[in-house]
């Protein structure tokens, strides 16, 4: 399917035409159906993600229900366990690394079962962002982000439970795969990468990072792969989409953990018998900064135009004005949305604007009427013009008198 310009849907008259723009008015449409799916990802995430992708109250209360469960899961587990005594089997980790509980660090038998109770559970915060990104918006980014902070918080949750070298390596490895996950949301949605090629790219890569990954530097790897995450924002950014208070919000809140961390390692603020631990809200500070981060690709345009040149779509009741003064809204008629929000007046789709004729100038020159596409069938004014018959002149007789 070529050009769309012009293009009617099926049982319309022509007074109710719709054309559908992508990029610019009476842009093109490469690849798809309209109203249906299959839509070309390319063009459609040159739109500029979803803003219609918000959390919910819905979508909430299912990362909640499952952060639940999964607490409720490991608890239960946890708590079976006598003493630290049942990780004798594993390799132990440095006790003494972080603030908490590192005045109990004797034999094993003398130790709880979860030796850090604040560092140990505030890595629910991973489950429950994982978790509300795939309730709020089913895509193949969406899952390999939730799955990629399932595996960091498990990770990071067992670590400070056992205190061991195994699950402090399965920590690290989730931090490479959750980081991986953005990167790969911005090499999705801020370079045009198709999701065939951004998922396969962040497996190989997280693979090989994990299977290397005493051999190399972590801090510089994690600035490396955020490096990556960052170019796609500033891409998004010069493109025109989201703002730069959204985009600063992942690098604040990453910056700030950082911080705190380094101050709970180097016991400028210690208490090892307190709840409050300045690595657990290290945690909560770098769940809340992946989720920034990866949310801000669901951001629009920065001008509150939904797709380039054309005026913001409202959810129902008609065209609405937009910036070029083409409206932006949804046809009569028109079927809602499905789960994946093709077909609905989105930033991420193709949407239908109505298409209306430019006013023609009357002191400029007269356009002259495009020639007819081969196999097309000619219109009104494509039509070889016949000449009219003559009139006759007047045969009225006059009266004589």
């Amino acid at each position: 399917m070529g050009r769309a310009e012009g293009a009617t849907r099926p049982g319309c008259p022509p007074a109710q035409a719709w054309r559908i723009g992508t990029g610019a008015p009476g842009g093109s449409w490469r690849g798809g159906r309209v109203n249906g799916a299959e839509m070309n990802e390319r063009n459609v995430d040159e739109t500029g993600g979803d803003p219609g992708a918000r959390p919910t109250w819905r979508s909430v209360s299912i990362a909640l229900g499952a952060t639940a469960l999964v607490a409720v899961l490991f608890a239960i587990w946890l708590a079976s366990l006598p003493s630290a005594e049942a990780w004798a089997g594993l390799s132990p980790g440095d006790c003494f690394e972080y603030c908490e509980a590192s005045d109990r660090c004797g034999a094993l038998a003398t130790r709880d079962a979860i030796q850090q109770p604040a560092n140990t559970w505030s890595n629910l915060a991973f489950f429950f962002v994982g978790a509300l990104a795939l309730a709020t918006r089913w895509t193949p980014g969406s899952v390999v982000f939730a799955f990629s902070c399932s595996v960091l918080g498990a990770g990071s949750l067992l670590f400070h439970a056992t205190v061991t070298r195994e699950f402090q390596w399965l920590d690290v490895a989730g931090m490479y795969l959750g980081l991986a996950a953005v990167a790969a949301r911005a090499l999705h949605d801020g370079f045009g990468v198709r999701w065939r090629v951004a998922v396969p790219a962040w497996a190989i890569g997280s693979s090989l990072l994990i299977a290397f990954k005493w051999r190399l530097d972590t801090t510089l790897t994690m600035l490396s792969i955020g490096a990556i995450a960052a170019a796609g924002m500033v891409r998004r950014l010069r493109r025109g989409f989201g703002s730069l208070a959204a985009a600063l919000l992942p690098l604040g809140a990453i910056v700030i953990a950082y911080a705190v961390r380094e101050v709970d390692v180097r016991r400028i603020v210690c208490d090892p018998a307190s709840l409050f631990q300045g690595h657990a809200l290290w945690h909560l500070l770098s769940a809340a900064s992946l989720y920034l981060a990866f949310r801000f690709f669901d951001s629009g345009r920065s001008d509150g135009r939904t797709v380039p040149g054309v005026g913001p779509a409202p959810r129902s009741g008609g065209p609405g004005p937009g910036s070029n003064g083409v409206g932006g809204g949804d046809p009569p008629g028109r079927p809602p949305p499905d789960e994946r929000g093709v077909g609905g007046p989105v930033a991420a789709q193709a949407t239908m604007v109505p298409a209306t004729r430019a006013p023609r100038s009357r002191t400029g020159p007269r356009e002259r009427p495009r020639a007819p596409h081969r196999g097309a069938t000619p219109t009104r004014s494509a039509q070889p013009r016949t000449p009219a018959p003559r009139r006759p002149g007047n045969w009225s007789v006059r009266a004589r008198g």
